[in-house]
């Protein structure tokens, strides 16, 4: 793994909600581009835990962190 415990829980503050999922193999928040509004129930972003990419399952806004 490539990120630590702070990493998520800094996502949590500044985004709102950051969790694994069921594998921890990724970690899944909100995007910062396509979920501005405040009715959040699950996050698309996901943010790969080997490699420094991220992909929204919403919008497809993709990049490297």
């Amino acid at each position: 793994m490539i990120y630590k415990d702070d990493f998520i829980n800094w996502l949590s503050k500044e985004i709102g909600k950051a969790y694994y999922n069921g594998s921890k193999t990724e970690i899944i928040t909100f995007c910062p581009w396509c979920e501005g509004s405040a009715n959040k129930k699950h996050g698309h972003l996901y943010i790969s835990m080997k490699d420094p990419v991220f992909y929204c399952q919403r919008c497809g806004e993709k990049g490297i962190i």
